[in-house]
């Protein structure tokens, strides 16, 4: 049976509804993801003063910060190896050439976005988000940017002999 009842909303909804808990004895938490989001979401706005004292706290016992935090923890690199990756690619993406727009609007394009291999965790370089989307949306598979690279070019000389 891959289902359970969430105590929050009273459905029954399968497994994958639920986020894991390794300290419960089925591996799930009680309540499903939409009924934790609400609960949480309800929390923060009722005690909105409350996570910000925790992320300061967290911030206190983190000299490293948040940032190289995530980057040991997703990439197993450090803010000083991100860093002398930047400035060995001259400040630009790998792939474009692009560099990074500090005042950027989008969160995304103020900087580069480290590109790594999905299967190893192994990290190849820094790209701009544009680059590092489009590996993802090929699967970082290098037979299929080839065929579209190749579809490109027969459909730009397609259009070339209509102008």
């Amino acid at each position: 049976m891959n289902t359970k009842r969430c105590p929050g909303c009273g459905e029954v909804k399968e497994f994958k509804e639920y986020s894991n808990d390794k300290y419960t004895k089925d591996g799930l938490q009680s309540r499903c993801k939409k009924c934790c989001a609400a609960a949480q979401a309800k929390y923060r706005q009722e005690n909105p003063e409350k996570p910000k004292a925790s992320h300061a706290k967290w911030d206190l016992n983190h000299p490293g910060g948040r940032r190289n935090h995530q980057l040991i923890h997703r990439y197993g690199i450090t803010l000083s190896d991100y860093n002398a990756m930047l400035e060995a690619q001259g400040g630009r993406c790998a792939i474009s050439g692009d560099a990074p727009d500090p005042n950027a609007k989008n969160t995304h394009n103020r900087v580069l976005h480290i590109d790594h291999c999905h299967y190893t965790n192994q990290v190849r370089a820094l790209l701009c988000y544009k680059c590092n989307q489009g590996l993802g949306y090929f699967n970082h598979d290098p037979v299929l940017m080839r065929v579209a690279a190749d579809y490109l070019e027969e459909m730009f000389i397609k259009v070339e002999k209509v102008i």
